[in-house]
């Protein structure tokens, strides 16, 4: 594989196929947009002709994203990925206010007490109430200023300001307080720090930082402000942190990325749910339609339509569902999740699935480790995850979705290991493909076409297959070869060393 840093964007490229090589490109390395929280996450996968020798040029666009990077619900919010507290109120006025009124204290006509954040412009102002909630870690904020502001203290500029127009919910960010973000290369089972363009065996993003409790960055922010006050805009990454957000991703030679997740509560804030990994739609690159396999998931009806994921469906057309959450009523085993997708990015050629082949699959889910194994999961949420109509999945690995389960529970750790992996589908009725992660390969094959096939799969360097989920399938293991047969179903297999 080969190694290459752009700006904050990382460029990764590995074998496909006979004719074409893997581009995928990571952004936010080591920084970003101002006043953005700026996680890493995906940009773009596509394929480039193996002739081509410039990196940094795509010749078949598979997939872009501007936010595939989890938040995390806590206190009733999304925070953390590209998400921050919305709290912010935005304050229209005509003002005389600079950056040496940042963390200035103001008083509201019902006498609310607020706190000057930003000067966006000469007519903009960001405000942020008091903590209006129970204690620091169930905070609440008010939508809107009563009346005018009147000064109170540690500004520079004490005129009152007075609201022409107000818009509350605005983000609070940045709100993620980044602690590192670093590249390693694996050679010759060497780890090292990436200093520039190399070929290598495997890669590792490294990237952990805090999410700050909106409740304590008002008073950071007068604790650190100079005598004079400011003289720049400043971060509103201060104050206590909350939630500690630890993510590897580990970059295989073949392209499969493993999102390595080791996530801590930093206080007792009410943490209920994690989505882990998050999926935008493929790219329809020539017209032929982005096709998604949900195995394990039962037809589902919203508003009279009924879909059905457990044979490759036309996410290009319409209808799709608007918001559709898989609860365990929906799950094909209750004892067992859904825990992954597939999208088909198929070739123009018909109105069926099996009428073209396809450029290219992306796989995704949550391997069967940590507290991703599906009984630890089943105990922990109470929907797989939801479908929207935007032609997204939020495969939720903690918790569950405001109102799906009759207890919201509070968590304080999740350990586990998401998946991603661009190959290139041998059939039109039937797909297998395989994920590296340590000493361990696991394959998922699944069957949707309707007549009897076989997958014959060479076991390597002498491996044993330990069957993990079987449905609709069967399978044996001999002289070096698992075979799995069927028409519909799927299966998961831990292919380990003797």
């Amino acid at each position: 594989m080969k190694l290459s840093m752009s700006g904050n964007r990382l460029a990764v490229q590995t074998p496909f196929s006979k004719t074409h090589n893997l581009l995928q490109i990571f952004s936010n390395i080591g920084g970003g947009y101002r006043y953005a929280n700026n996680p890493v996450e995906f940009h773009l996968a596509a394929l480039q002709r193996t002739e081509q020798t410039d990196i940094w040029h795509p010749d078949v666009l598979l997939a872009y994203a501007t936010d595939e990077a989890a938040p995390v619900w806590i206190n009733g919010g999304d925070i953390g990925g590209n998400h921050g507290c919305e709290c912010v109120v935005e304050v229209t006025a005509a003002h005389d206010k600079t950056c040496a009124d940042i963390g200035s204290l103001w008083k509201d006509d019902a006498g609310l007490d607020w706190t000057l954040l930003r000067v966006v412009d000469g007519e903009r102002l960001w405000f942020l109430s008091e903590n209006t909630g129970a204690s620091k870690t169930e905070y609440a904020f008010a939508s809107a200023v009563s009346g005018k502001l009147t000064y109170a203290s540690c500004g520079a500029h004490p005129s009152p300001v007075v609201p022409e127009r107000q818009q509350g919910g605005r983000a609070l960010t940045s709100s993620n307080r980044h602690l590192r973000t670093d590249v390693f290369y694996v050679r010759d089972g060497r780890r090292l720090p990436y200093t520039g363009d190399v070929t290598c065996d495997s890669a590792e993003i490294v990237e952990e930082y805090e999410i700050v409790n909106p409740a304590t960055v008002a008073e950071a922010l007068r604790r650190r402000r100079p005598a004079d006050g400011y003289d720049a805009p400043q971060t509103l990454a201060v104050g206590e942190g909350m939630f500690l957000y630890r993510m590897t991703l580990r970059i295989a030679g073949d392209g499969t990325v493993l999102c390595d997740f080791d996530h801590r509560l930093l206080q007792e804030v009410r943490w209920s749910s994690l989505l882990g990994i998050m999926y935008q739609v493929r790219c329809d690159t020539e017209n032929g339609g982005v096709w998604r396999y949900i195995p394990k998931l039962l037809p589902l009806t919203e508003d009279g339509v009924t879909y059905d994921f457990s044979a490759p469906y036309n996410t290009s057309g319409e209808p799709f569902p608007k918001r559709a959450p898989m609860l365990r009523s929906r799950w094909l085993d209750p004892e067992s999740p859904p825990d992954r997708q597939i999208d088909f990015i198929r070739a123009r050629g018909g109105t069926r699935f099996e009428d073209a082949d396809c450029i290219a699959a992306f796989a995704g889910g949550y391997l069967p480790l940590y507290d991703g194994a599906p009984e630890v999961r089943r105990r922990n949420i109470g929907a797989a995850g939801t479908i929207v109509g935007s032609r997204k999945t939020y495969p939720t690995f903690l918790g569950s979705e405001p109102g799906e389960q009759p207890e919201r529970r509070s968590f304080t750790s999740a350990r586990g290991v998401g998946f991603r992996k661009f190959f290139l589908p041998e059939s039109r009725t039937h797909s297998w493909y395989t994920i590296p992660c340590g000493e361990t390969e696991y394959l998922y094959a699944d069957f949707w076409g309707g007549a009897e096939e076989e997958i014959s799969y060479p076991l390597p360097d002498g491996r044993k297959a330990e069957m993990l989920e079987c449905y609709g399938l069967t399978w044996e293991a001999g002289d070096g070869v698992l075979k799995i047969r069927g028409s519909r179903g799927t299966a998961v297999f831990a292919l380990t060393r003797g």
